[in-house]
């Protein structure tokens, strides 16, 4: 990376910022920075390239979300009365190396996206990417050195896929158990037709990924990283563990990189949360395509169909040994090339639970445990979730399925139902206090006997609130799909407490754009 030039680049239709300010008082910003972002409609020429204030333009309304990469706010435009979502970059007090990397090339990513014009039959496919509309910026503060903050603007969206599903699973079993908050409902928690539109979405923001002309592998697909609009609109958000492939072998069907030697092309395995993170990034695989997306969105599936986890570990160990209860033992025949991955013996050969790995898949056995029973729809997660990766369906043919056009009929935007606005954070707080009074209406919510220590994802050691208390196994660490993810190495962070950017520190060591409302 380029040593970085405060106000040497412009973030607002290229126009350069000849800014001569002291570099103590900006934060640094990368010279590669020469990006356009469309539709911004913006020709100002201040200071920080271009950027805007934060305080002049926007009005913060409420805390959304934190993570290890930034902090998320809910905002209103000064101008427009539009209402945004406002993630400010963490930038280490102590960061030699400027601007963080994971941040550059999200806003490098979502840029080249939103330029994008291709179409599968009609449907613009770059709407299923969630919109980065500008780069804002604060003044210095003695919080971060003086050296001020940069924030990135989204469209808001009133749900996460993580929060809508907790919230549909919850209404569904109230109906059935009045009062009992953590009951767990056998009813499906959306109408097939509901899950029909919102994985057609997926797939279609998957497909614009995946063209030639893009070729970016997004490494972090869950349901927490999925926003959907009351209107029914579902978008990829959150791409700070996304990037590029150098070079990628054709058609919809296979989706994994042309073999090659070349050590460019490795990468770190240490990507996607647990529950959706494929059997070859458990073994150790560092040369791999976006068929590991295509599994993730094979576990996302099933898991909103059903309204429980496919896979749900609690490490690496377990996770695996689930996958291969389920699909089988991994051999040469049905995964080449997994015995010479470096975590194949640990994991399968020697693994305490080998002798119990069927031969055979077993994965309409257990989608039918879930209640998956449709032919088409175990087809379609049959093609998503094979153990050899060159056999994963492309995002392309899965939006083709026959499965979208079967009975019963995919949904249009205009039935899909609303809901109360549903984030990851919202239903965490929810259910807190549910642990602390009980549900409305009395009783204890079961949601108390639920795992909530923090789980060791990443080999990093979970810290506390890093667990997700849905699910008995444990789970991913929450994160919200604006890029508030958490749990890649290292300790994970909770929502809140004292960390930095938190709201559990003093208040007046903040700007006060960020400091919370009382």
């Amino acid at each position: 990376m380029t040593t970085p030039q405060v106000g040497a680049s412009s973030l607002t239709g290229g126009t350069a910022a000849a800014s001569a300010r002291p570099p103590a008082k900006y934060s640094m910003v990368p010279s590669e920075w020469k990006l356009e972002l469309p539709d911004m409609g913006r020709t100002d020429n201040v200071d920080f390239g271009g950027c805007r204030r934060i305080e002049d333009a926007y009005e913060r309304i409420n805390h959304l979300g934190q993570g290890t990469y930034g902090d998320v706010f809910r905002a209103k435009d000064r101008e427009t009365g539009e209402i945004v979502a406002v993630k400010r970059i963490k930038m280490e007090t102590d960061n030699k190396e400027g601007f963080p990397i994971t941040a550059l090339r999200e806003i490098k990513i979502l840029s080249k996206l939103a330029a994008s014009d291709e179409k599968i039959n009609e449907e613009l496919l770059r709407d299923n990417i969630i919109k980065l509309r500008e780069i804002v910026r604060s003044d210095g503060h003695e919080s971060n050195n003086n050296k001020g903050s940069v924030y990135m603007v989204f469209d808001y969206m009133d749900h996460d896929m993580a929060g809508l599903l907790d919230r549909a699973n919850r209404e569904k079993a109230s109906k059935l158990a009045p009062g009992k908050g953590g009951a767990r409902s056998a009813e499906p928690p959306f109408a097939i037709g509901q899950v029909k539109r919102y994985m057609k979405q997926l797939f279609l923001g998957l497909a614009l990924l995946q063209t030639p002309k893009n070729n970016i592998l997004h490494r972090d697909l869950k349901n927490a990283n999925l926003l959907v609009s009351n209107r029914g609109e579902l978008k990829i958000a959150d791409f700070g563990l996304a990037r590029g492939v150098l070079q990628s072998k054709g058609g919809d069907e296979g989706v994994k990189d042309a073999p090659t030697n070349q050590k460019n092309l490795l990468m770190t395995n240490r990507v996607i949360t647990l529950w959706y993170r494929p059997p070859e990034l458990l073994m150790g695989a560092d040369n791999y395509g976006k068929e590991v997306d295509m599994w993730s969105a094979g576990c996302i599936m099933a898991e909103i169909l059903s309204g429980r986890p496919l896979f749900a570990g609690k490490d690496e160990n377990s996770q695996m040994e689930l996958i291969c209860k389920v699909l089988g033992r991994p051999t040469e025949e049905n995964m080449p090339g997994c015995t010479s991955l470096k975590g194949y013996t640990a994991m399968v050969a020697e693994h305490s639970a080998a002798r119990s790995f069927p031969t055979q898949s077993k994965l309409a056995a257990r989608l039918a445990e879930l209640r998956i029973i449709d032919p088409l729809a175990v087809a379609l997660l049959d093609n998503l979730l094979s153990l050899d990766p060159t056999k994963r369906m492309g995002a392309a043919a899965a939006a083709a399925h026959a499965w979208f056009s079967a009975e019963p009929k995919m949904f249009s935007l205009d039935q899909m139902p609303k809901y109360e606005t549903s984030h990851e954070l919202s239903m965490k707080k929810k259910r807190q206090a549910e642990q602390a009074f009980g549900p409305p209406g009395g009783g204890g919510s079961q949601m108390q006997q639920q795992h909530q220590g923090g789980t060791q994802y990443y080999n990093g050691g979970g810290g506390g609130g890093g667990g997700d208390t849905r699910q008995r196994r444990g789970g991913p660490p929450p994160g919200y799909g604006y890029g508030g993810s958490q749990g890649y190495g290292g300790s994970q962070q909770g929502y809140g407490g004292g960390s930095v950017g938190g709201y559990g520190g003093s208040q007046p060591s903040k700007p006060s754009w960020e400091r919370e409302k009382r």
